[in-house]
């Protein structure tokens, strides 16, 4: 194809045209502009320098010199009013756009060449990209030509968007080349484990520049920056106008997320897909996947130490409590100094108001109310739940600085199980632990989690990781005896998927960066060899007689109504129940003191313990002795 006339020279020979059939028609037509206006709109179009978007449109879009000329007829009415009332004056429907029979006669076209005009607007890329459209319920020679919204300004150097579309702004991050750049239309995929949309998007984005070095063909493609589409706009009728607007920019669309269809499927250049998930909808045009390493801890402590030069110390425990891009890191960094100086605990709960929740069904979010001090437990069950704390913290140090993860192929994280009886204090001690570290809770419902469709188990897993991952939370799963216990005999296919199954799960506790806490009440039943993979194994016992003294004295607050003869001390003494029960209890008794108007004496409360014995199907041993005017029953016992 032959170089094409810039924009204003080209426009201006149109406009000097225009003028010409203006003046030939003015005694015949009113309203039409005099010739005077239109050429002084030519001499001031004409000594325009060209920004470059026409040439570059047609050219990426295949364009001949008379689809070209067609291009910019279709524009020139949004360029001055003299032009829209001429337009207007010139088409039959009085619409402010040129025909092609305005175009013809412009264009000098004879009636043999009508066919020309007829094949550029009806078949050509006039047609196929839809830079000039009309109605079609109209002849072809009476129909107003128009261009697509906004482009006219675009092509004028206007850097503007049409209000139906809104690009998704790429921030700009530091990054090597990730692919090589080629001419022609082709999908890279920019995928990667541990990363969001947005961030692989923009790491997409920085690597376009560099890119455009690796080939001797890249100077052709004329790439002027990135432009973020959403997917959810690809595949809708708004691809065209991207695929317009893209091509008059030299932009190379990065579509940010995963799109439900090929990604802008009539583009004529390259189109990048930044999706963290997989399976990305493609069509012929040739792909190239790019999938970036999962970022590790070391890479953690570059990106804080980087935010956070001053402060000595902190990258080291932000990379143990948080993984998070850099974009995440970057706000999180910013918003806490807005509020006042940086610390490593409002660096956390930045992150946390940040994240966008997006939990799947089979998972509840908890948000600790407190730490380890509201525990009623041994001490040396509060050194062991401690040193969890101090393992998610310490990580960087033992792991990176001291080189431990190298040397004993550490990914990082922490996994803890909690045995014991129902009621000891597991969940509340996972929860006190997430609490400690600033951290949200994921509680895994299990029940929910298993499925007996064929896969459909492992995709709710990694549903559940990938919501922790992404939320920055502790993970913990209750009765893991129901998904991590013994595999079994994989002689049938239903022993051989559960096998599979429980080495899915197994494989995603081994990449997982963060803590993963798990409870049981059979430890026995464990899977030895997901037990081979715990940091942290602590046998959580029934409370003995000091401590049960304590809890009940915790479970019944200082504002509530307490009768003289409450005695924590004989309650603990006589009844060997664990903290749920003791709960259970104390609330109870106080419903029924409210209920009868009285306030909680020690009648009510052993009646309540007695109904926990019979629920937990025990025998109830003897009472202590009521003091209590308001008790009618005998001796409990």
């Amino acid at each position: 194809m032959s170089e094409l006339t810039p924009l204003p020279a080209r426009a201006a020979a149109l406009i000097e045209r225009l003028a010409s059939l203006s003046t030939s028609l003015t005694t015949s037509l009113m309203g039409l502009p005099s010739a005077e206006p239109l050429g002084l709109l030519a001499a001031a179009l004409a000594a325009e320098t060209c920004c470059g978007a026409a040439p570059r449109l047609a050219a990426a879009t295949g364009l001949t010199p008379f689809e070209y000329d067609l291009l910019l007829l279709a524009g020139l009415p949004e360029e001055h009013e003299a032009l829209t009332r001429l337009a207007r004056a010139l088409n039959p429907a009085a619409e402010p756009w040129f025909t092609p029979a305005t175009a013809a006669a412009v264009l000098d076209l004879g009636d043999a060449a009508r066919i020309h005009l007829r094949r550029a607007l009806e078949a050509g890329p006039l047609r196929r990209f839809r830079l000039v459209t009309g109605p079609d319920t109209v002849p072809l020679p009476e129909r107003g030509l128009r261009l697509p919204p906004g482009l006219w300004s675009v092509l004028r150097g206007v850097d503007c968007w049409p209000a139906t579309l809104r690009p998704v702004p790429l921030p700009d991050l530091p990054g090597p080349a990730l692919f090589p750049l080629t001419p022609g239309p082709q999908v890279i995929v920019i995928t990667g484990d541990g990363r969001d949309d947005l961030e692989l998007a923009a790491l997409a984005a920085t690597s376009l520049t560099a890119a455009t070095s690796l080939t001797a063909d890249a100077a052709s493609l004329a790439v002027a920056g990135a432009v973020g589409v959403p997917a959810g706009e690809v595949g809708t009728d708004r691809d065209d106008l991207w695929t317009a607007h893209l091509a008059a920019r030299g932009a190379v669309p990065i579509v940010v997320g995963s799109p439900q269809s090929p990604p802008l499927p009539g583009h004529p250049g390259p189109v990048v897909v930044a999706s963290s998930a997989t399976g990305v909808p493609l069509d012929d045009r040739p792909a190239v996947t790019v999938d970036l390493p999962r970022p590790g801890l070391g890479d953690a402590v570059a990106l804080w130490q980087s935010l956070l030069p001053a402060h000595n110390g902190a990258a080291g425990e932000l990379a143990g409590l948080l993984r998070v891009g850099r974009i995440g890191a970057t706000r999180a960094v910013r918003d806490t100094g807005a509020t006042g100086a940086v610390t490593v605990a409002g660096v956390v709960e930045r992150v946390r108001r940040r994240t966008v929740l997006r939990l799947p069904p089979t998972v509840r979010l908890v948000r600790p109310a407190a730490g380890l001090d509201r525990l009623v437990l041994p001490a040396d069950q509060i050194r062991a739940l401690r040193s969890v704390v101090d393992r998610v913290r310490g990580q960087a140090r033992v792991l990176h600085d001291w080189g431990f993860g190298a040397a004993a192929r550490h990914p990082g994280g922490v996994r803890m199980l909690l045995s014991g009886p129902p009621g000891t204090g597991k969940t509340l001690a996972v929860e006190a632990i997430a609490g400690e570290l600033g951290l949200d809770l994921l509680v895994v419902d299990l029940a929910a989690l298993v499925s007996k469709w064929l896969g459909e188990t492992e995709k709710n897993i990694g549903e559940v990781f990938d919501a922790a991952e992404h939320c920055q939370a502790v993970l913990f799963f209750d009765e893991a005896d129901a998904v991590f216990g013994q595999r079994t005999d994989a002689s049938d296919a239903q022993g051989r998927w559960a096998n599979l199954e429980t080495a899915y799960l197994l494989g995603r506790i081994d990449r997982s960066d963060g803590l993963v806490a798990l409870a049981t009440n059979l430890r026995r039943s464990m899977d030895d060899a997901f037990v081979r993979r715990l940091d942290v194994i602590l046998d959580v016992e029934e409370p003995d007689r000091p401590a049960r003294e304590r809890l009940w004295r915790s479970h019944l607050p200082p504002g509530a109504p307490l009768a003289a003869d409450v005695d924590p001390a004989r309650l603990a003494a006589v009844y060997e129940m664990t903290g749920g029960l003791i709960r259970n209890a104390a609330l109870s008794a106080a419903y029924t003191a409210a209920a009868g108007g009285h306030p909680i004496d020690q009648d009510a409360l052993i009646d309540a313990v007695r109904d926990e014995y019979r629920k937990a199907g025990r025998s109830i041993p003897g009472g202590p002795a009521s003091r209590s005017a308001r008790h009618r029953g005998g001796p409990h016992g």
